[in-house]
Formats: C-alpha cells, structure tokens, sequence
C-alpha cells in the first residue's frame, strides 16, 4: 500500500510540489479533485496522466526538479518477524518520472512515477541471500492535494469504484488510509490526512505501522475481517464520516505492479581434463 503501508518499505519517492497556481474559474476544488482520482484509476501511463495533467490545466514542473527526482534511489532493510535473524532488503531505482502543479487553491501536484523495485531476503549474521532475487516494475499515477472536507473526498472514490476496500489509522490518528491492494499486482491508496486527530479516537502506541480500522457498520465492500494479533481501531461509519468532515491533505495512488524476469544465473565453466 502506497505512503504509509507499502511504499515507506518499498523506498518509494514521492516527491510532489505544493506549488500554489491560480485556480480555474469554472472548476471547483471538489470537483477538480474527483477529477483527478477517476483520471488516476486509469490504467498508469505516461500518455495517460499526461492527458489528465491537460484536462485539469496543470503545468509541468521545471527540468531541473524532474532530474533531480530521476536521479534517486532509495534502499530499505526491514527485519523479517516471521523469521528471527533474517531482513528483507528492497532496492528502489526510479526509471521514469513526470510531475505537474496543480491548478486552484489548494494546490499540490500530479505524477506519473516508473520504479523498478529489488528485493531479496537475507541472513542478517552473513549478509548472505537466502532466496532468489524479486524484481517487479512500478507504474503509477499519484496525486496529492488540499481539500474542503475529506469526507466529501472519500464518498466521492466509494462512488468510482465498486471493488472491496480497507482501511488504516495511523498511531498519531489523522492519516486514514483507504485501501485496495493485491500482492504483484495493483496497490491504490487514498490517504486522508487530517490537522488534528479523527474525532473519538485516542493516540496509540502502535510500533509497527498503522492500525487496521474497523467498522462495526461498514457494509458489504468494506473489509472488516483482521488477522489476529493486528491491532485494530473500532468505529461507526457514522463516526468515521463525522471526523472526516473537516479540511485535509489528500493524497492518492494508483501503482500498478508486474513482475520482470530475472536472467538465470551463469553455471560455472566446466573444468577441462588435462591431457
């Protein structure tokens, strides 16, 4: 899951401005944001958000922030807890990358990221491999923003979309994270940051990333079923669109992810009888 599940292991970069650019006249912030999200549910391409970057007058940022995105990487090494003394290790290489400013008072940016992302589980003791090298390539669409009323932002992705979906609370309680995710496959996350904690809810003590949010009334598509042992905040529907009311960042992602053939290993040369 994008920022706060899957990227922050995945090194990803997000790298958006909060460039500010005057608004169009004809185009409401509410609006201009629904508009984003349904362009970026789109399949990622670089044709494809570069169109929706010209639908919504946004303009592109200057060479030199393009560059400086293209020119990093990022590598994370994250302990295994399912096997003590093992981490996995992710390497990050950004392959292509265009970014725009966003149109309207709220500002913030839009992006076609391309990441080919390395991982490997080692042993920690030895720094030795203990499995085959995974490599996948990332194709994404990212937007991030300003909005009114984060709950006006969240009804309208429940309304462009029919598919099953989750979500995440931070430890701090203002990033809520909406979730639709499936291993080697797609990762779409809507993230609702807010400037003060969602209403009914205390700090936790988490340490291990967000918790899972529940709730009680949530409906047919919402996924409430939790592994045990994951920790988990409980609320109303009722409760959460309550807290959302309110002005938040919005950011949003939509990463398509395919796995790329790795070469087979050289055998060693024979060695050659002696005469």
């Amino acid at each position: 899951m994008i920022r706060k599940a899957a990227c922050a292991a995945a090194g990803a970069i997000l790298a958006l401005s909060s460039v500010q650019a005057t608004a169009a006249p004809d185009q409401p912030a509410a609006d201009l944001t629904r508009v984003l999200i349904q362009g970026c549910l789109a399949d990622p391409s670089p044709a494809a958000v570069a169109k929706l970057a010209a639908a919504v007058g946004a303009t592109p940022y200057p060479e030199a922030q393009t560059r400086n995105v293209l020119a990093q990487h990022g590598s994370t090494t994250i302990p295994d807890i399912r096997t003590p003394g093992t981490v996995d290790r992710t390497e990050t290489e950004m392959v292509a990358y265009q970014g725009w400013a966003l149109p309207g008072p709220g500002g913030g940016g839009l992006a076609y990221r391309e990441q080919r992302i390395r991982r490997v589980t080692i042993e920690q003791a030895t720094d030795e491999p203990l499995d085959d090298l995974r490599v996948t390539l990332s194709r994404a669409c990212i937007v991030e923003t300003r909005a009114r009323s984060g709950r006006a932002v969240f009804a309208a992705y429940e309304a462009l979309h029919g598919g099953d979906y989750g979500a995440l609370i931070t430890a701090d309680r203002k990033d809520i994270i909406i979730f639709r995710f499936s291993p080697d496959a797609y990762d779409i996350e809507l993230d609702i940051s807010l400037d003060a904690p969602l209403a009914g809810t205390r700090p936790g003590i988490e340490r291990n990333g967000p918790s899972r949010l529940v709730l009680q009334d949530g409906g047919p598509r919402f996924i409430s079923s939790v592994t045990p042992g994951v920790q988990t905040v409980t609320l109303t529907r009722a409760a959460l669109l309550e807290g959302l009311d309110r002005p938040a960042t919005i950011g949003f992602g939509n990463t398509a992810v395919a796995a790329v053939a790795t070469p087979a290993p050289t055998p060693p040369p024979k060695p050659v009888a002696s005469p």
